[in-house]
């Protein structure tokens, strides 16, 4: 596939390569900033260094890549519609995506189908805030992923001191959710499939797949200590807006949001219906001490640096916030948030690469990685060859690692019991971990594909 991303930031690199590793893909980039230009240079892609908006310098750039594909990721939302639109008018027939911020855009492109300002916008502020609002208000969250195609959520939840499981086994928790399903448990760096007999501990992670609603229950089941009710916001991003702007959607009225630049805070005041906000340097120990940070339900970081963000999380920690959230946007942040015992962190160049993958690729080509490495959540239709036609789930064996965590018939999902007999046609949902697919594809005769 031939790809042009215009605009090398924050987003433009990450779609660059993420784009970049699939040798199939032809990318080229436009980025007018030199030092922009030679970060995205060290990557596998063909540079201009120039003005994307510029129409020569697109006309000149489309007809050297003849992109499938315009990707354009520019800070203004005015110039990345533009080129979008410049695109079209040189090519028809390219697909063209805009990284868009304001909400008037996009409701216009998603509402008015007779005008198409660009075939697909994607958000990412908008994803992430999204999942750090749901993230803020499950008290027990610590992951969470809305999974389009099948609408449903996959989220991880923490075992804490003063849940109801703790020394249960999951055959031991009632009332759990007919539609939810136990997708996974880690311990430590551990994963176990084989969840029903499992003592549950304190600091266990609990990966489960269902509902929106059902997930609100299994949050319940687990045992609140305390409402989260009070949240503080460091940052006044776009993505710490649009966070505080769905708490307030989601009922919630004690808001505080801390930001170092003034302008941003009184760009921020008529954005917001009860939600504080106050202008102060946010990794300030006297502040974030005066400000009671520590007594807050919920600390959301979501600060312009990860840096920023991980002195933030440590000082929230050390002034005891219950629950801290923290977004980062480089990869190599991972690894150092995880080391730093913040359980929520939120990895924006994840969900960007998530973002653009749904965007580019069909449901077919896709699988979805999930967080950790060498683990898979797929999907395979079974046809009449499949050996599995007229076994039950309980007949049939999967390797260590693998789990079944739903059925799909006639558009029907279920979560299978140990009587479920497999019919052809069945979609079937599962969790592998250190599994090669071509063993689990043995087993079924069926082809892997996107859930």
């Amino acid at each position: 596939m031939n790809v042009i991303v215009v605009g090398a930031g924050k987003v433009g690199y990450i779609v660059a390569e993420r784009l970049s590793r699939e040798e199939s893909n032809n990318v080229m980039v436009i980025e007018n900033d030199a030092q922009a230009a030679d970060k995205v240079a060290s990557l596998n892609v063909s540079l201009i260094n120039d003005t994307g908006s510029n129409p020569r310098v697109l006309s000149d750039a489309m007809k050297m890549n003849d992109p499938d594909v315009i990707i354009s990721t520019v800070a203004r939302d005015e110039d990345n519609l533009f080129i979008c639109m410049i695109a079209k008018n040189l090519k028809p027939e390219v697909k063209t995506i805009a990284r868009i911020r304001n909400e008037d855009y996009i409701s216009f492109n998603e509402d008015d189908k007779s005008i198409k300002l660009v075939d697909e916008i994607f958000s990412p502020e908008n994803s992430c805030a999204e999942i750090i609002k749901e993230l803020a208000i499950l008290e027990n969250a610590i992951e969470y992923d809305y999974i389009d195609s099948l609408d449903m959520v996959m989220a991880t939840f923490l075992v804490t001191k003063g849940n109801n499981v703790v020394g249960k086994t999951i055959l031991e928790i009632q009332d759990i959710p007919e539609m939810l399903s136990i997708v996974s448990i880690y311990r430590g760096e551990d994963v176990y499939t084989e969840v029903e007999t499992f003592e549950l501990h304190v600091d266990d992670r609990i990966c489960v797949l269902g509902t929106s609603d059902d997930i609100k229950k299994f949050n319940k089941i687990l045992g609140i200590v305390r409402d989260a009710n009070e949240f503080v916001i460091l940052g006044a991003t776009a993505i710490g807006v649009n966070t505080a702007i769905g708490l307030e959607k989601a009922g919630k009225r004690n808001i505080r949001i801390i930001e170092t630049d003034p302008k941003k805070c009184s760009d921020t005041l008529n954005k917001l219906d009860y939600s504080h906000i106050m202008n102060g340097n946010t990794t300030d120990p006297h502040l974030l001490s005066s400000e009671n940070v520590g007594r807050a339900d919920v600390l959301m970081v979501l600060d312009t640096t990860d840096e920023v963000n991980l002195l933030a999380s440590l000082m929230g920690r050390n002034y005891g916030s219950k629950k801290i959230i923290s977004e980062f946007s480089m990869p190599d942040y991972e690894s150092i948030f995880k080391l730093a015992g913040i359980q929520s962190s939120i990895g924006f160049y994840r969900i960007i690469a998530n973002d653009i993958t749904k965007k580019l690729i069909s449901d077919e080509e896709a699988l979805v990685r999930m967080r950790y490495s060498n683990e898979l959540f797929f999907s395979l239709t079974l046809n009449e060859k499949s050996p599995a036609i007229g076994k039950k789930f309980g007949d049939i064996k999967l390797p260590q690692g693998c789990r079944i965590t739903h059925v799909i018939r006639e558009g029907e999902c279920s979560v299978p019991r140990m009587d479920t007999e497999f019919r052809s046609n069945d979609k079937i949902l599962l969790f592998s971990y250190m599994i090669k697919l071509d063993r689990i594809q043995k087993i079924f005769k069926a082809t892997i594909s996107a859930v």
